[in-house]
């Protein structure tokens, strides 16, 4: 395996990635190294206290337009986000076998874990968040859920 470190692009605000040094002050750097090799430099990440704000605040604001997408919409997102996970199965493996020190193998169940979710997550709980009827619930009775974020 060919070790290389990693380069960070930031924080995704907003629809676009933005480093520490955007969000504010610099805090600090943090210099990931295997656990099972510490000479093994996986990558440097710089931090900024205000980025967590930028962060925090852009998700509730993302969250109304979220909301309000139809459930067939928000799993073409999942999807495309699935495909780009599959796209770069292989970068995966490595960053995270050298981050946690695991052996490959199990960095590869961990990457096929995160693709599959996305299944799972479509095909099983989507519907949970759809408005739905229960007929005959009870004698004379049809039962409906209705979902609200």
């Amino acid at each position: 395996m060919t070790k290389r470190t990693f380069q960070v692009k930031g924080n995704f605000i907003n629809s676009r990635f933005v480093t520490a040094s955007e969000s504010g002050d610099v805090n600090g750097e943090w210099i990931g190294r295997s656990p099972a090799d510490f000479t093994d430099e996986v990558g440097r990440f710089q931090y900024s206290f205000q980025a967590v704000d930028e962060c925090v605040g852009a998700a509730r604001r993302a969250f109304h337009a979220w909301r309000k997408k139809p459930v067939a919409e928000r799993a073409e997102i999942l999807k495309k986000y699935q495909a780009a996970l599959k796209k770069r199965e292989e970068e995966f493996i490595e960053a995270i076998a050298r981050e946690v020190g695991k052996p490959a193998w199990e960095a590869k169940t961990e990457v096929a874990a995160m693709t599959n979710k996305v299944d799972v997550t479509i095909n099983d709980s989507m519907k949970l968040v759809a408005t739905y009827e229960i007929p005959k619930i009870m004698e004379n009775t049809t039962g409906s859920c209705h979902y609200r974020p």
